[in-house]
């Protein structure tokens, strides 16, 4: 995105909006989706998608570890098997 003219500051500040946003999307998106290949950015179209998809897993892991009496997770393997669960429920 071009920068504005330095003159007009109600542009500049858009630029900067715009800018802060962007960022914010990218560092969403990596977190989400993880590193993108080289000279690659990720798409944000499916961050709502993914968001939702991960709040799914979170609840599901939060139910998996409650149904087992845990309220702090003990097993990184009980967590990827809760995973797994919902994956395979997709």
């Amino acid at each position: 995105m071009p920068k504005p003219d330095d003159n007009d500051r109600e542009d500049d500040s858009v630029y900067h909006t715009l800018e802060k946003l962007s960022g914010l999307l990218t560092q969403t998106a990596n977190a989400m989706k993880g590193t993108p290949p080289e000279l690659t950015s990720w798409s944000w179209h499916d961050l709502p998608v993914i968001a939702q998809k991960w709040a799914r897993v979170i609840r599901a892991a939060k139910d998996f570890r409650r149904a087992q009496g845990v309220t702090v997770a003990s097993s990184l393997a009980e967590l990827r098997a809760a995973v797994d669960a919902l994956e395979d429920g997709d």
